[in-house]
């Protein structure tokens, strides 16, 4: 089936442009996970990602190891308590010895989110302090038949 995908990219370009959101009903926590964990890797995307048909559920084993072989690529799994809450992917990049991930280098954040996920995830982003640079409106095949599922 074809459908409409509306893409915004957002930014925020200074660190006291962030707003503060709720508090959390419990303390997350952030474990890092490297390419060695692919299988919880995937099977996190996928019970995140299958309500909103991310792309990333239909990529094959070879694919995920060469973004995680990437040395810019991390991720983690947010959790609150033992309740996983999300994903985190972060592409990285290095200007001579200052990797700009660390907090005193970042001039610019950026990230972008779907029409197809959490009806709540735009507001939020805005809500945090987030200014959109650029939408894009898209043709997007979905799947059909049942939910795609990371083995």
């Amino acid at each position: 089936m074809l459908v409409d995908q509306t893409v915004t990219y957002l930014e925020m370009t200074s660190a006291d442009q962030l707003l503060p959101g709720k508090v959390p009903t419990g303390e997350i926590t952030l474990d890092r996970v490297d390419r060695g964990e692919l299988d919880l890797i995937r099977s996190t995307i996928g019970r995140i990602g299958t309500p909103h048909h991310w792309s990333s559920l239909a990529w094959p084993e070879q694919q995920w190891l060469d973004v995680l072989a990437r040395p810019s690529v991390r991720s983690w799994i947010a959790r609150v308590g033992i309740d996983v809450i999300g994903m985190v992917q972060m592409e990285t990049h290095h200007r001579g010895d200052v990797e700009i991930w660390d907090l005193g280098a970042v001039n610019r954040v950026w990230l972008h989110t779907s029409s197809f996920d959490h009806p709540h995830a735009l507001p939020n982003y805005c809500n945090r302090g987030f200014r959109p640079f650029r939408v894009e409106h898209r043709p997007r095949e979905l799947p059909t038949g049942p939910p795609q599922r990371c083995r």
